[in-house]
């Protein structure tokens, strides 16, 4: 379970691009195996009167290899952009084969990611973020799930948030915004869609000297959605679908203290 992670970059400002930089980085880096996916010792039943375990003290590491590059820079409007190409090997997944996880996975992450927000000292900054994520198996992998160029199951092709903080006075700012992603499925074949929908989250923060009161409002219009979910085969060799509800809605309001 050790592994370098090696990373090198750079940021290049081009004189015929004022205010705008340049980057790229490449890097390797790895993610060892849980202690519950090692080691978690509790039965289940297999329906025949006896018990298995899903846990596998032989997995190893999931390494990965990343490159990144893009550009940001705007002055009345701050903007980046980055795409970046990521190649995952022994990824650590549940094997239904064996019903034990192992290191059966093999995966292609290619993405884009967009940001743009106003001014800092305007009392009204906007914000709009996109991100396109596409996530398949690549070829190669010990367990075949589906096509190579199928979204991987309860992963969002598209995510998109648009927003506002607005400065209120009195030591008082707010932040509004809407977010939606889409393009998820919860099966390898792509058949089954993970059910969204927009949902609106209003968060607002006073400072009082060393303190901060806040109160939070997530899923204010108190969306019905999927959180994520799994195939399974029925007793008639049917596939039937099952979701986790996303959260409904909540709220919350804390005081955090600065102590320096």
């Amino acid at each position: 379970m050790q592994a370098w992670s090696p990373r090198a970059g750079i940021v290049v400002q081009p004189p015929w691009l004022p205010g705008t930089s340049v980057f790229g980085q490449v890097a390797r880096a790895f993610k060892a195996p849980t202690l519950d996916q090692m080691f978690d010792p509790r039965p289940f039943p297999d329906f025949r009167g006896g018990t298995f375990t899903i846990s596998n003290a032989l997995l190893t590491a999931q390494r990965a290899s990343n490159f990144e590059g893009g550009l940001y820079g705007g002055r009345a409007v701050r903007w980046s952009a980055l795409v970046y190409r990521m190649n995952v090997a022994n990824e650590i997944d549940f094997d239904p084969r064996t019903f034990m996880y192992g290191n059966i996975g093999r995966s292609r992450h290619t993405g884009l990611e967009m940001e743009a927000q106003g001014p800092a000292a305007a009392r009204i900054r906007p914000v709009v973020t996109y991100a396109l994520t596409d996530v398949s198996a690549a070829a190669g992998a010990d367990l075949e799930v589906g096509p190579y160029d199928m979204q991987l199951k309860n992963i969002p092709r598209h995510q998109l948030m648009l927003g506002a903080t607005a400065s209120l006075g009195w030591n008082l700012d707010t932040f509004v915004s809407v977010r939606r992603s889409w393009g998820a499925f919860i099966d390898d074949e792509n058949l089954m869609p993970v059910v969204s929908r927009p949902l609106v989250d209003i968060r607002v923060r006073r400072s009082v000297r060393k303190a901060m009161l806040f109160a939070d409002l997530l899923n204010a219009g108190d969306q019905r959605y999927d959180e994520f979910g799994f195939v399974l085969t029925d007793f008639r060799g049917g596939r039937v679908g099952y979701v986790y509800p996303g959260q409904p809605r909540v709220m919350r309001v804390g005081l955090t203290l600065d102590l320096k």
